[in-house]
C-alpha cells in the first residue's frame, strides 16, 4: 500500500518512517511527600519519515510536495504503508544535502488531529464486498475510528455481514 495524505500519493514509500505513540505524564510534587506522576491521557501520534526522490522528475516531484505544505491549512487523512490511518496535519518538509537534479533527500513531519476523530458519528450500512480500508477511505475516517465506535469488530474478524450498520 502505497502512504498517502488526502489526495496526494507517495510515488515511493518512505525509505524509513517512525510512528510515534506517547502519552501526557504530569509529575507533581507535594512538599514533604514527594512526587508522584499521573496519566493525564494520550498525545497526538508523530509520523516522520526520510525518502528520496530520483529522476528527471525529481525536483518537480519534490515541488508538488512542497505545494501540498504550503497550501494545505487543514488536516487530512492519512495512510501510512502498513494501512493505519487517521487524519493529521502537515507540520514539517525538509528538504536534506544538496538537492541535486536528479536526487532529492527529503524528511516529513505529521501530527495527529485528535479532535478531528472525535466528529459527530455517522451510520454506515455495509454493503456486500465491503471491506473496512474501503470504507474508511470513502467516509475519509480512520480505522482506529471505525473501531473505536464499533467494539464488537474485533471479536468478529472478518465477519462483516452485508446490511449490518457500522458508526463512522
Amino acid at each position: 500500500m502505497k502512504m498517502r495524505f488526502g489526495d496526494f500519493v507517495f510515488l515511493e514509500n518512505p525509505t524509513k518512517l517512525n510512528l510515534i505513540y506517547s502519552k501526557n505524564i504530569n509529575v507533581v510534587c507535594v512538599p514533604d511527600v514527594g512526587s508522584f506522576a499521573q496519566n493525564i491521557g494520550k498525545s497526538a501520534r508523530i509520523v516522520r519519515g526520510e525518502s528520496v526522490f530520483v529522476g528527471e522528475d525529481a525536483i518537480d516531484e519534490f515541488e508538488r510536495l512542497v505545494a501540498l505544505f504550503d497550501l494545505n491549512q487543514e488536516s487530512k487523512l492519512l495512510i501510512l504503508p502498513n494501512g493505519e490511518m487517521f487524519f493529521s496535519y502537515f507540520s514539517k518538509l525538509e528538504m536534506n544535502g544538496s538537492g541535486r537534479h536528479k536526487r532529492i533527500n527529503y524528511s516529513f513531519e505529521f501530527i495527529e488531529d485528535m479532535l478531528k476523530e472525535d466528529q459527530v458519528k455517522k451510520q454506515y450500512t455495509l454493503q456486500p464486498g465491503d471491506t473496512l480500508k474501503q470504507i474508511a477511505l470513502k467516509n475519509n475516517v480512520g480505522l482506529d475510528r471505525i473501531f473505536k465506535n464499533n467494539p464488537d469488530l474485533l471479536k468478529k474478524r472478518n465477519k462483516l455481514q452485508s446490511k449490518e450498520e457500522l458508526m463512522l
